[in-house]
C-alpha cells in the first residue's frame, strides 16, 4: 500500500481491509481536498496506536505547517514515553519551513513513530511524491474530491441507513448547490434529517431550506478561487453552481474593489483604509492576502472588465454570457 486514491465508501472500505497490513508506525502523506475519508484514516491510526487512549496524553502531536519547528522532525525520532509507540500529525503540511527535514526523515523513518503528513493539495502537486515517488517507504494516500455518481450513490445510502429516503430531484439539487466533498453535504443532511425528523421521504422543498446559505458560501468560494488565481477550482465550482453570473460578476467587483484599494493604501491597516475607502475593514482583512497576486493597474483593469461584463451580461443572450464570463475569468486567473 503505497499510493492509493480514495473517492468512495466502497474504495474507502477496500482500503480498510488492507489496511491492518501496514505497520501503523509509517509515514502516511494524505493529499487532496476530501476531508471525510481523511479524517476516518487518521482516527483508525490513533485507534491502533493507542488503544483505549492508552499512551495518547505524552505521546501525540498535532502541529501545522507554518507554526511549527524543526523539533518535530526531532520528535519523530524520540523514543515514545512509556508506549510502544507515538504520533505526529502534521496538517498543512505544504506550508512547512522543513520539508528538507521532512524528506529526509520519509527516507529513513523511525519504526517507533507514526508521522501522518495533511495536505489538501493534489497527490501529483505534492512535494515528497515528486520527489520520493510511489516506490518510497511513504505510504500516499490521495483524497480527491468525489466524482459526481460517487457522491449521489453515497447520498441514497446516507437516508436508506437511517431508514429514509430521498427524491431524485432533492438528490440533483443538493448536488448542484453544494460543494461535492462527503464532509460538506454529511453535515446538510444532518440538519435535514434533524428538521425534518417525521419525514420517511425527503423531497426537493425540505432540501431548499438548508441549501441557500451553502449556495452562497460557495459564492464566496469561488470568488476566493479567482482571487487566488486558482483557475481550476474556480471553473470546477462555476460549473457547480446555479448562482446568476450576474451575481457572481457583482461578488467579484466588491472582493477587487477590496484589493484596489489595498493596493493604492500600501500598509495602512484595515481600518485607516475602510475609513478613507468607506469599505468593510473585516473584508479588506480576509482579502488582504492576495492583494499581493495583483498590481494596482491590474486591480484597476479588473475593475474595468468587470463593469464591461456587467453590460455584457445584460444585452448578451443566455448562451453567450457564460462563455464570455469564463474567457474573464480565465484571463484573470491566468
Amino acid at each position: 500500500m503505497r499510493n492509493e486514491s480514495i473517492t468512495s465508501e466502497r474504495d474507502f472500505g477496500v482500503f480498510m481491509n488492507e489496511f491492518p497490513r501496514v505497520p501503523a508506525t509509517s509515514v502516511f502523506v494524505l493529499t487532496g481536498e476530501e476531508s471525510m475519508f481523511k479524517k476516518k484514516l487518521i482516527t483508525a491510526i490513533e485507534a491502533r496506536l493507542f488503544p483505549e487512549d492508552a499512551g495518547k496524553d505524552f505521546n501525540h502531536t498535532v502541529v501545522y505547517g507554518g507554526d511549527e519547528n524543526e523539533s518535530v522532525i526531532d520528535l519523530c525520532r524520540t523514543a515514545p514515553m512509556c508506549h510502544p509507540a507515538r504520533m505526529v500529525i502534521l496538517y498543512q503540511y505544504e506550508k512547512s519551513s522543513y520539508k528538507e527535514a521532512i524528506l529526509e526523515y520519509a527516507q529513513h523513518p523511525s519504526s517507533t513513530s507514526s508521522l501522518v503528513l495533511v495536505t489538501d493539495q493534489e497527490l501529483k502537486k505534492d512535494y515528497l511524491f515528486s520527489e520520493l515517488g510511489a516506490s518510497s517507504a511513504a505510504h500516499f494516500i490521495d483524497f480527491p474530491l468525489p466524482q459526481e455518481r460517487d457522491m449521489r450513490e453515497w447520498v441514497t445510502g446516507y437516508f436508506r441507513e437511517r431508514n429514509r429516503l430521498i427524491s431524485k430531484d432533492a438528490v440533483n439539487y443538493l448536488l448542484d448547490n453544494m460543494r461535492l466533498g462527503y464532509n460538506d453535504i454529511a453535515q446538510e443532511l444532518a440538519k435535514i434529517i434533524s428538521f425534518h425528523g417525521d419525514k420517511n421521504l425527503i423531497d426537493i422543498d425540505e432540501v431548499k431550506d438548508f441549501t441557500h446559505t451553502t449556495k452562497l458560501d460557495a459564492g464566496f468560494e469561488f470568488s476566493t478561487a479567482v482571487l487566488a488565481k486558482d483557475a481550476r477550482r474556480a471553473f470546477t465550482l462555476l460549473r457547480r453552481m446555479d448562482s446568476s453570473l450576474m451575481e457572481l460578476n457583482g461578488l467579484l467587483f466588491y472582493k477587487f474593489t477590496n484589493i484596489y484599494y489595498l493596493k493604492l493604501f500600501g500598509g495602512n491597516r484595515a481600518q485607516e483604509i475602510a475609513k478613507a475607502a468607506k469599505v468593510n475593514p473585516w473584508a479588506l482583512e480576509q482579502d488582504r492576502k492576495y492583494a499581493g497576486n495583483f498590481s494596482l493597474e491590474q486591480a484597476a483593469q479588473i475593475l474595468t472588465e468587470l463593469t464591461e461584463m456587467n453590460a455584457t451580461l445584460v444585452s448578451q443572450p443566455k448562451y453567450a454570457q457564460a462563455a464570455s464570463f469564463e474567457k474573464m475569468i480565465l484571463s484573470i486567473t491566468a
